[in-house]
């Protein structure tokens, strides 16, 4: 090999390698100075778990064409097996912010938020809607049960988030008016989001749908919470709950009525959950969730 030859091959290697390495994170990267240092101070307090690295657990997206970044700080810390956020704070607390770059980065959004959030994109990363809880006794959730001091962590109001053209606005998907289950609720591992998987389902003898903590298509999903549910196109609310007999068992009969809609906002026709009304949610070690009764996704 020649001289020119060699100079000519470790340059190109050397652009490469710039290349890739310029490529790592451009998410992350893209943020100032102040918010990359905030979320690795908020990585470097994972204690319990593992750290998330570059551009895990942040989320790029637009509005009206600007640039737009989701930092969820229960996505800095994960579970090092299942990869779930992990959270060990009183009430599953944590902060969720949204950056806007309008010529320099600003934070639009910072919510307190309780359990898994749901964000909504579309095929261009482009914002829909966000959907997340918050702890009763926030702003605009006052608290039912003023005597117990621990009611906060019990009592929650889903808040749904959408940008209007030039900014986020929140509207409260349940008011303190509505009914706090005193009864059986879900337990807190069965609510969040999951992703229905069509090979596991294919594989049960019942073809019960089965749903993983994963990432997949808004038509997919499914929010789970504890006094209901949301698919892409209803919402389920919960009128009655029987837990197990066994308190080691994770299976429970919920019942009560869907509304069929495509957008949150539309009240739609209310119909049954499932057959006779009721399903079955059955946890699988954690990390399947099974729903007997539920019509399988496309």
């Amino acid at each position: 090999m020649s001289a020119r030859a060699l100079i000519t091959g470790i340059a190109a290697l050397f652009l490469a390698t710039g290349t890739a390495h310029a490529n790592d994170a451009p998410i992350l990267k893209s943020l100032s100075p102040e918010i990359q240092k905030s979320i690795k101070e908020t990585r470097g307090n994972c204690i319990r778990g593992v750290p998330t690295e570059d551009d895990d657990g942040l989320v790029a997206f637009t509005v009206s064409g600007k640039s737009a970044v989701l930092v969820d700080e229960l996505n800095l810390c994960v579970n090092e097996e299942t990869h779930q956020g992990v959270n060990y704070a009183t009430g599953f607390s944590h902060t969720v912010d949204i950056y806007v770059r309008n010529g320099t980065w600003n934070k639009t959004v910072t919510i307190d938020a309780t359990g898994e959030i749901s964000l909504s994109l579309d095929d261009h990363d482009k914002f829909k809607n966000l959907v997340l809880s918050v702890h009763g006794g926030s702003p605009g959730c006052p608290l039912r049960d003023k005597i117990s001091g621990t009611a906060w962590k019990r009592e929650k109001c889903d808040l749904h988030v959408r940008w209007d053209g030039t900014k986020f606005v929140y509207r409260f998907l349940k008011t303190s008016k509505e009914a706090v289950h005193t009864g059986p609720q879900l337990p807190e591992q069965m609510t969040g989001t999951w992703c229905f998987d069509k090979e596991l389902t294919e594989q049960n003898i019942g073809q019960e749908p089965i749903y993983l903590r994963s990432t997949c298509a808004d038509s997919d999903v499914i929010v789970v919470k504890t006094d209901g549910f949301v698919t892409s196109n209803r919402r389920c609310k919960f009128n009655k709950i029987v837990g197990p007999s066994n308190p080691t068992d994770q299976e429970y009969w919920v019942w009560g009525h869907c509304v069929e809609s495509a957008e949150l906002g539309d009240r739609g026709r209310p119909v049954p959950m499932g057959n006779n009304g009721g399903l079955r949610f059955e946890l699988i070690n954690n990390l399947q969730l099974k729903i007997r009764g539920l019509p399988c996704m496309q």
